[in-house]
């Protein structure tokens, strides 16, 4: 829902893609849930909410950790 920053536009996804630079706009992306880092919370400034990124980008990478690319 954005807690942080509402927009009106109901629940949606937002997907981070760790090391890559890429523009995917306007193009199918499949994503698959792995596991959950944590619930959704407001933050009360961008700053706590990218903070809390940086810790969640350090938990992927653990979680990712043992995945092989084909």
């Amino acid at each position: 829902m954005r807690p942080t920053f509402e927009t009106g536009r109901g629940v949606l996804i937002e997907s981070y893609l760790i090391d890559e630079d890429v523009d995917l706009y306007g193009q199918p992306l499949r994503v698959a849930f792995v596991e959950r880092l944590r619930g959704e919370k407001r933050f009360d400034s961008a700053e706590e909410l990218i903070e809390q990124m940086k810790v969640d980008v350090d938990a992927t990478r653990g979680v990712c950790a043992s995945f092989q690319r084909p």
